[in-house]
């Protein structure tokens, strides 16, 4: 490109500097702008030239042009970091289609050096971005009609099953638009339908054919209701009690106007106030390490969420979760004899289980313990007393770990689904009704078990009476609940 004179030379070397400069911390010198005015704009100016420009580049402060002896720069009114978060913000943005995302960061990335070519621009999903391609353009028209007073028209869609956009209605909406707002990731209209004599919201990327129409008629504004719209909270007093090591997952969500006191169970009690909607949604999504105390309308509506999705998630299993804060499992009322469990869950509270608890359950097909409960653990279907290693309880499906030293009382009582079970050697002890009134047909006993106490097989089908060994030691009666069973013990010895 030739020029006939300079006089653009100016612009030219205040764009050179912006696209090979960009920072303080890069400098050109006369040398290198002579370089590039010539190579770029066919432009030679001597250094002297070059020094006349810069400084009157410079004494205007809008352009922020900085000369020193090491050399000239040039840097926008926006750095690396700040256009790094527009960039990401577009990229984040569901409501614009992935061809203007990409038009949009490039004309982002204009604005830097050419060293500024950020990773993120090849991460735009199209799976998560909206399909909608004139939403930029109904901006632009929306605007005008909010500066301007005029009404506009649209048809407003929803998605259906073949995940396309189909009109909500075959008349299309007469709305007077009074504001534009981002909400919870999505971009908003805020306008009064006429028809309905109402204000509405409608997200901007489910617009199509968007119109300007006549002058609308004079509409007295109510700021309150846009403010309605804008942040619908419900703001009410929580009571919390969250685990102590989940308090950044509260600060990080709900921010640090909280107070905080100490709880039992190396737990906190936190209070607050918040929208009831929002706390209920965060309460689902960390029911592991929280639990709302207050209000009750919360905790009621938590339990009719969790109830349907119990309904629909689990359908036919029966399962029995024990709540987090349970220290003891005695008798547990919510499981009627006779009844069969497909999962059930023991969590870290729980240092207890007594000898009945689940007596007459014919079925555990699925056993397991909180990983960070300091009393027992679960191997194998088994829950096992992690000290001692005894087994404590055990369902059907369960196979007993080598390392397990007894079979604890009642383990298996009651389980008439269990069928068969190997008893591994190492095993010294078996417990009091440990398999009393199971399906067990026939057992092997090893020759490393010491002790069985009373009614350890009683009341099942056991037809062989196993060999035992004459040092084993019989606690009480009724081992095999068999009345000639004393003598055919004595015999088998």
């Amino acid at each position: 490109m030739s020029y006939n004179s300079n006089r653009l030379a100016g612009l030219h070397i205040y764009s050179i500097l912006l696209e090979h400069t960009g920072d303080k911390e890069h400098r050109l010198t006369h040398k290198q702008i002579a370089y590039y005015l010539k190579r770029d704009y066919g432009i030679e100016l001597e250094r002297k030239a070059i020094s006349i420009y810069l400084k009157e580049l410079e004494a205007c402060e809008e352009l922020n042009v900085e000369t020193t002896p090491k050399g000239s720069c040039a840097y926008g009114k926006l750095d690396d970091s700040e256009l790094r978060v527009l960039i990401d913000s577009v990229l984040s943005s569901k409501f614009i289609d992935k061809k203007r995302s990409h038009e949009l960061i490039q004309k982002l990335c204009s604005l830097s050096h050419e060293r500024f070519k950020p990773k993120s621009i090849y991460s735009i999903d199209s799976t998560v971005k909206s399909e909608n391609k004139s939403l930029l353009s109904n901006v632009d028209l929306i605007v005008e009609a909010i500066d301007k007073g005029k009404k506009i028209k649209f048809i407003y869609n929803n998605y259906e099953a073949d995940k396309k956009l189909h009109p909500i209605s075959d008349t299309p909406f007469v709305v007077i638009p009074y504001q534009l707002f981002m909400s919870d990731g999505k971009y908003y209209l805020f306008g009064l339908v006429e028809t309905e004599k109402n204000y509405f919201k409608f997200e901007l990327d489910k617009i199509t054919a968007c119109n300007i129409i006549e002058k609308s008629a004079e509409a007295q504004i109510n700021y309150t209701d846009i403010y309605a719209f804008v942040e619908p909270k419900e703001l009410v007093n929580i009571k919390m009690k969250v685990e102590a090591y989940a308090i950044n997952d509260v600060i990080t969500y709900f921010g640090k106007d909280i107070s905080i006191a100490p709880s039992d169970d190396n737990s906190l009690e936190v209070r607050f106030e918040a929208d009831l909607n929002e706390v209920c949604h965060w309460a689902l999504r960390h029911g592991d390490i929280a639990e709302i105390i207050f209000p009750n309308e919360a905790r009621q509506k938590i339990s009719k969420i969790i109830s349907r999705m119990n309904t629909a998630y689990i359908k036919n299993e029966k399962q029995v979760i024990i709540p987090n804060g349970t220290t003891e499992i005695s008798k547990w009322n919510d499981l009627n004899d006779g009844f069969d469990i497909d999962y059930l869950f023991i969590p870290k509270s729980v240092v207890k289980i007594n000898l009945r608890a689940f007596y007459g359950k014919n079925s555990i097909a699925k056993i397991e313990v909180d990983k960070d409960n300091p009393i027992f653990h679960s191997c194998n279907n088994c829950i096992i007393e992690t000290k001692t290693n005894i087994l404590v309880l055990g369902g059907e499906n369960s196979i007993i770990p080598e390392y397990v030293t007894k079979i604890g009382k009642s383990a298996f009582n009651g389980r008439g689904a269990l069928k068969s079970i190997e008893i591994p050697d190492g095993v010294l002890e078996i417990g009091y009704k440990a398999f009393c009134e199971t399906g067990l047909k026939e057992i092997k006993i090893p020759k490393s078990v010491k002790v069985i106490d009373s009614f350890a097989f009683a009341l099942c089908d056991i037809k062989n009476i196993p060999s035992l060994d004459e040092q084993l030691e019989i606690k009480g009666q009724g081992i095999f609940a068999d009345i000639n069973e004393a003598k055919r013990i004595r015999k088998n010895k």
